[in-house]
């Protein structure tokens, strides 16, 4: 069935995995221009290039950030400055006691779930309200409809959310612009794959027993935020498990003397979970035990040319008042660099081409040049045959 979405523009908070991505997915294939967004770049790149390879009549446009930041709402504006279509979505805060919230707490909560949601919508709505287009979808939580005692914090912030979108979609509906809410209970995402969701976590760890008891960790955490009905990091978070699994305690008071351990979680039954998600790590055979895939390094960089990169990254980020790791890592410069088929990775196309990409592309065939200009650095066009000046 032809939605008649062909076209349109959308930008999906949160797309990199989950219920975001598979609105992403969705929208690709009616032939929107998706922007895909999450805070990891990897997982933000991989879901981009599926979506492209699925949908080669779709765009997906990269833009990797903290929807629940400044930040990260400014990029994905700067991706996509007229969407006709925005999916608000953000992970929930922490559980607990409301006797024991301070009022940064509750302000985070209200940052994170109920105004980068309206922050988002204010920079939209009059566009399209202008085009006399637009769909504003927030994807909040059943908790909203039937709240849930543990989740005050996000009960607050999302009822919050979807009282002032219901008084707002009275106003623009006479505009064709809907503005509806999405409360999601439990899905298939990966979260239902236990003995899989530690490959994830990104650690340090490298030894196979320390993996072995990230492996564990992980998949009580996967069967235990189940159970509960919670995002996985409001049982614990990926820091924590990767601290437990490379220390290994062996007792309560060795779980308690790690850092990153809350006080008392050593006495409680999630502590006592994590000792014996522990224990069966430490039981497992060598045979058993699970090891990291070997990455494949990028090709040898010519060092002149990366330096040259790295002058030019941060002159673009200076100058647009971005982070240069929004843009680049290292590792996506050393393959650009490297590359023998023009641009590589995520600077060949949608904003970053554009930020960097298109002039990286002409230093690296010879057709710019870098000088010091005051402060700051000019860039030199070279014909063809022209060297650099001073050459």
């Amino acid at each position: 069935m032809d939605l008649g979405l062909a076209g349109r523009r959308a930008i999906v908070c949160a797309s990199s995995k989950g219920l975001g991505r598979a609105c992403a997915w969705a929208l690709a294939a009616e032939g929107c221009e998706v922007v895909v967004n999450g805070r990891h770049r990897q997982t933000v790149a991989e879901t981009a290039a599926a979506i492209r390879a699925a949908f080669p009549q779709a765009k997906a446009i990269e833009v990797p950030g903290d929807v629940t930041e400044d930040e990260g709402r400014r990029l994905l504006l700067a991706a996509c400055p007229e969407p006709d279509i925005l999916i608000n979505n953000a992970g929930g805060p922490p559980p607990g006691d409301f006797r024991d919230w301070l009022r940064d707490d509750w302000l985070r909560a209200l940052d994170a779930n109920m105004l980068a949601a309206i922050w988002l919508i204010k920079a939209s709505v009059d566009g399209m309200i202008a085009r006399r287009f637009g769909r504003i979808v927030n994807i909040t939580s059943a908790a909203v409809k039937s709240p849930i005692p543990t989740l005050g914090l996000s009960n607050g912030a999302r009822a919050g959310l979807t009282g002032f979108c219901a008084g707002l979609a009275r106003e623009t509906v006479a505009h064709n612009v809907t503005v509806n809410s999405l409360l999601p209970g439990p899905f298939d995402t990966d979260r239902l794959k236990p003995g899989e969701a530690w490959r994830r976590i990104r650690t340090k760890a490298r030894k196979p027993r320390q993996l072995a008891a990230l492996r564990e960790l992980a998949a009580w955490r996967e069967e235990t935020a189940r159970r509960r009905d919670l995002p996985r990091n409001r049982v614990a978070r990926d820091e924590l498990l990767e601290r437990i699994a490379i220390q290994r305690p062996a007792s309560a008071a060795d779980l308690q003397a790690i850092r990153l351990v809350p006080r008392g979680l050593a006495a409680s039954r999630d502590g006592k979970a994590m000792l014996a998600a522990v224990g069966r790590a430490m039981a497992l055979p060598e045979e058993a035990l699970p090891r990291r895939e070997a990455k494949e390094g990028a090709p040898n960089a010519p060092v002149a040319l990366l330096e040259l990169l790295k002058v030019l990254l941060r002159a673009r980020c200076e100058r647009e008042g971005v982070t240069p790791r929004l843009v680049a890592s290292a590792a996506d410069l050393e393959r650009f660099a490297a590359a023998t088929d023009g641009a590589a990775g995520p600077l060949a196309s949608g904003w970053r081409h554009a930020l960097f990409g298109r002039d990286a592309l002409r230093l690296k065939r010879g057709q710019l040049a870098l000088a010091p200009d005051g402060d700051g650095l000019k860039l030199i066009d070279l014909k063809p045959g022209q060297g650099a000046p001073g050459q």
